[in-house]
């Protein structure tokens, strides 16, 4: 619950200004290229969230991908207000969102991996004329 209205003002920083959070377990380089390209189209829309010394508490993909593309300036929005407590809340509620989306999509491409890996191995199949047989008494 928000006790009192939080000013969200989004300022533009120096690219250099910013540091990546040492102790981040995501490792999400292999996200950078599909982030780059989602810039290029799109623009730099989502601000990272910062501490006023330059951490990163959010947005590490954009800025390795901002870096990647020789931006200068970046959006950020500012978290001072936040507690330790509350940024270590918040990156693990990240964290576990990602996970879930993750997973999600890994159960879909997963069973749609495991068929194709089946039919595979199965090579192809041919119909027997007793299955034909068979399947023909059945649709009577």
């Amino acid at each position: 619950m928000i006790s009192s209205p939080i000013s969200q003002r989004i300022e533009l920083w120096p690219i250099d200004r910013l540091v990546e959070y040492q102790r981040n377990p995501r490792k999400n380089d292999s996200a950078v290229d599909r982030m780059c390209a989602s810039i290029r189209e799109f623009g730099f829309k989502i601000p990272c969230l910062v501490r006023s010394g330059g951490e990163v508490v959010d947005g590490h993909p954009r800025l390795k991908a901002a870096r990647k593309l020789g931006i200068t300036e970046i959006p950020v929005i500012l978290c001072d207000e936040w507690t330790p407590a509350q940024v270590k809340a918040f990156r693990l509620m990240v964290i576990r969102h990602d996970n879930v989306l993750v997973g999600q999509l890994s159960a879909k491409v997963g069973d749609h991996l495991i068929g194709r890996f089946c039919r595979l191995l199965a090579g192809p199949i041919r119909p027997t004329a007793e299955s034909q047989s068979r399947r023909l008494a059945d649709s009577r």
